[in-house]
């Protein structure tokens, strides 16, 4: 078992922080609009993701564990740009879109290259890729969500 320190429970709290949406139904008597498509796909994977955060927040010791919650992480995400890319919006959003599955790609990316370290100190070193990625992929959402005249995603 690896021991973490600091800089990989800060890795743990940026994970949390990528991916998140509130929660909003679409009106039972009216069909849904291209913003309660969006969330409805989000929820689902924001689900997978939450999952997989608190798996790996409970995880946080053990390598090999945290790894294999950054390949969840990552597969939720990557599930979640291929039902996005499924999903027929308006083209003044199709351009947003691209650049959210984009930047996810590359935060799927490093958070798949971290499942291949073999120490903490080589996950450690991912951090600052992990946060520029996590940050590009919340700002492309930001984007998309406020075209579709949704709030801004918490972190």
């Amino acid at each position: 078992m690896h021991r973490t320190g600091p800089a990989f429970l800060a890795l743990i709290v940026l994970v949390a922080a990528c991916s998140s949406s509130p929660r909003v139904a679409p009106p039972s008597s009216a069909p849904p609009s291209d913003a309660s498509r969006y969330l409805a796909i989000a929820d689902t994977a924001n689900a997978a993701v939450a999952r997989a955060r608190r798996q790996l927040a409970a995880d946080g010791s053990d390598l090999a564990r945290v790894q294999a919650d950054l390949v969840a992480i990552a597969d939720a995400k990557q599930a979640f740009d291929d039902a996005l890319e499924g999903l027929t919006l308006p083209s003044s959003v199709t351009d947003d879109v691209a650049a959210l599955v984009a930047a996810d790609a590359a935060l799927e990316q490093v958070l798949r290259e971290g499942a291949t370290v073999s120490s903490v100190a080589g996950l450690a070193a991912l951090q600052k890729k992990i946060l520029q990625a996590g940050d590009a992929s919340v700002r492309a959402a930001v984007v998309v969500r406020q075209r579709l005249g949704l709030p801004p995603p918490p972190r």
